[in-house]
């Protein structure tokens, strides 16, 4: 049984909700695992795994999914305390309430926030679902969760978090980090996974080196970096760069910001800006790239990463998150401590073949054929959940 959820507008919101009485009338109980999974948009790494899970699982029988799509939604609205997400959070709450009342699932599956307004919405869910006697299974795809330095919140989180019977996390350093903060109960670390066609092992291109940034176009995830890098790079009269941007803005004054130091550099004609792409012009950017920069300040498990090893593109990476876990230094990638030396240094190498680029291309498919890949992850979360 599915149930889909695209609120729009207030009167979309009261639409839905007349249907969705409609639909529960007729409907018989869930015999086992009620899915909750948000889709994309907006395009995040969380959303997008979410819809590769759905793709894999949907079949199954005993399984009901509660699909969660909000249109024309972006992450520069995403996570904000606004009177829209406002609303959209209390009819969801309301919704899927209603929902495991009159379903009864043996559990619940959903994921957690890392941010504290989101947080408090899952938990609301959670402690239903608890009063209910109906167990809760959950997926963190963060590092570590942002409110925890503040008192309040933590008491709230202490509270909250044992009432989860089973949590997936995204690496054994994730792990560590949950049970450090309080939980208690089973851990999972199941990677995340994609359905893509994989590549084949590229070969430098040392007429131009193609630089790919893929992702949400923020400071935390280490694009003004990047822009330093291009800059020394631009220095070096025996290497020609062209930089592609994929992804969508975290703010508009973020944006100024990096258009202002683009142009102080003059790097105009070096950087192309895709915006927000998906499914094939995403992966065709991908292809054609030589090197993946991730100079990110946080992150749980990259998709980014895993998109680009899938087409045989090394990432080069700062050692946050489950990035260490997914990257081993110089054989299917790259990880630096000294974001700009240390990057430009390895990227000056492999345009004079000291390095064996096609090797580590190689590697990066064979990592991902083993560890990345929508069915092994949809694998590993049945069987937490049948566990």
């Amino acid at each position: 049984m599915e149930f889909v959820k695209e609120p729009t507008s207030i009167f979309n919101k009261i639409r839905n909700t007349i249907y969705l009485k409609k639909l529960l009338k007729n409907s018989k109980p869930l015999n086992k695992i009620l899915f909750i999974l948000m889709l994309p948009p907006p395009y995040g790494g969380g959303e997008i795994v979410s819809q590769y899970l759905y793709e894999e699982i949907k079949g199954i029988d005993g399984f009901g999914f509660y699909i969660v799509r909000r249109k024309n939604h972006n992450k520069t609205k995403q996570g904000r305390l606004n009177l829209s997400n406002f609303i959209y959070g209390f009819f969801l709450i309301f919704s899927l309430a209603k929902i495991i009342a009159v379903q009864r699932p043996n559990a619940i599956y959903l994921g957690i926030s890392k941010t504290i307004f989101p947080f408090i919405r899952d938990s609301l869910i959670v402690l239903f679902s608890n009063l209910l006697g109906i167990r809760v299974y959950a997926e963190f795809h963060g590092m570590n969760f942002l409110f925890l330095n503040n008192r309040i919140f933590r008491i709230y989180f202490y509270f909250v978090i044992n009432k989860i019977s089973k949590l997936r996390v995204l690496s054994s350093s994730i792990k560590d980090y949950v049970i450090k903060a309080g939980y208690h109960n089973k851990v999972y670390v199941v990677d995340n996974g994609i359905s893509i066609s994989v590549g084949e092992p590229k070969k430098m291109n040392n007429d131009e080196i193609r630089i790919l940034y893929l992702g949400v176009i923020d400071t935390m995830k280490g694009f003004s970096d990047v822009i330093e890098v291009l800059n020394r790079l631009s220095c070096n009269n025996r290497i020609r760069l062209k930089l592609n941007v994929v992804g969508e803005w975290r703010n508009e004054s973020y944006k100024n910001e990096c258009m202002n130091l683009i142009n102080k550099y003059g790097l105009n004609q070096k950087i192309k800006f895709y915006g927000l792409l998906i499914n094939q012009q995403k992966l065709n950017i991908i292809k054609s790239s030589d090197i993946h920069l991730h100079l990110t300040k946080w992150d749980g498990q990259p998709l980014s990463i895993i998109e680009c090893m899938s087409q045989g593109v090394p990432s080069i990476s700062t050692k946050v998150g489950a990035i260490p876990e997914m990257i081993e230094n110089n054989v299917n990638g790259f990880l630096v401590d000294d974001v700009l030396d240390e990057t430009v240094q390895l990227i000056e190498k492999i345009v004079v073949d000291s390095i064996q680029y096609h090797l580590i291309s190689k590697n990066c498919i064979e990592h991902f054929k083993k560890r990345f890949t929508a069915e092994v992850m949809a694998r590993k979360i049945i069987k937490m959940v049948d566990e």
